[in-house]
């Protein structure tokens, strides 16, 4: 039987803690949605303040990282350089709005133990954002 990475509770209130406490140093309210290896979700979380619109934007960005295997930001390019029009957004991909990754324990693991969406600042603030949730537990970028 095959042992299968996965991203837990336990893991994933640690990543949200992290990403919260980046958010209030931004002075911006967001929201997070961590999933498992299978694509459960594991935690969706709104700040108090945050857009009801951020829960399903940062579910979405979850979505598309754990899918493809790429970060919101590389599906965003990948998108723009392929010239791909809106009718693939419809399947694999949830968004490309940047703010959503694969979370990884090391390079060599081909399927993420998870993933995590981040919505509520710029594009850039929400990628910053989740890079320092992705740090809480020493995973990796690929």
């Amino acid at each position: 039987m095959k042992n299968i990475k996965t991203i837990v509770l336990e893991d994933a209130k640690k990543v949200i803690s992290c990403m919260e406490k980046e958010c209030y140093e931004l002075k911006i309210e967001c929201s997070f949605c961590v999933l498992d290896c299978t694509g459960n979700i594991i935690i969706l979380e709104k700040m108090d303040n945050a857009s009801i619109a951020t829960l399903e934007i940062a579910e979405a960005k979850a979505i598309t990282a754990l899918k493809t295997f790429l970060s919101t930001r590389e599906m965003d390019a990948f998108i723009r350089e392929k010239d791909i029009g809106p009718g693939y957004l419809a399947g694999v991909c949830k968004s490309a709005v940047w703010g959503g990754f694969p979370l990884y324990e090391n390079k060599t693991d081909k399927i993420p133990a998870g993933s995590i969406g981040v919505c509520g600042g710029t594009w850039e603030q929400d990628e910053a954002i989740a890079k320092a949730g992705i740090k809480a537990l020493n995973f990796i970028i690929k």
